[in-house]
């Protein structure tokens, strides 16, 4: 891995029910790394046989920092889409929430010519 700023999926569960587990860390002396990071979930499962919408899925999304739990985020039970915005952070570790669902992959915030 790459040092420090960064983010990855450290576990994708793909047979069960998770956790999944992403990590973000920051280098605090990183100067030039302004960056917002938009978490947002994608149901796989959307329009075929088993859990078809997030009101069935029981989703979770926890956010721990330095190992304390800060925000959690339940699945509505009226979602019906195929995508779930979670949240933003920004590059200070502030949170937005946003908690919205759409049929569309959420915009990304950055060109994907800086990844």
């Amino acid at each position: 891995r790459a040092a420090p700023p960064h983010a990855y999926l450290d576990v994708d569960d793909t047979e069960k029910y998770g956790p999944e587990t992403t990590t973000i860390r920051f280098n605090s002396e990183a100067t030039d790394y302004n960056r917002t990071y938009r978490f947002f979930v994608t149901n796989y499962e959307h329009g075929s046989n088993g859990v078809k919408n997030f009101n069935e899925s029981e989703a979770v999304v926890r956010v721990y920092i330095n190992g304390t739990l800060e925000r959690t985020w339940n699945a509505s039970t009226s979602a019906t889409e195929k995508y779930w915005l979670v949240f933003d952070m920004a590059g200070d570790g502030t949170i937005t929430s946003r908690d919205t669902y759409s049929s569309t992959k959420p915009e990304t915030l950055y060109p994907s010519s800086l990844y």
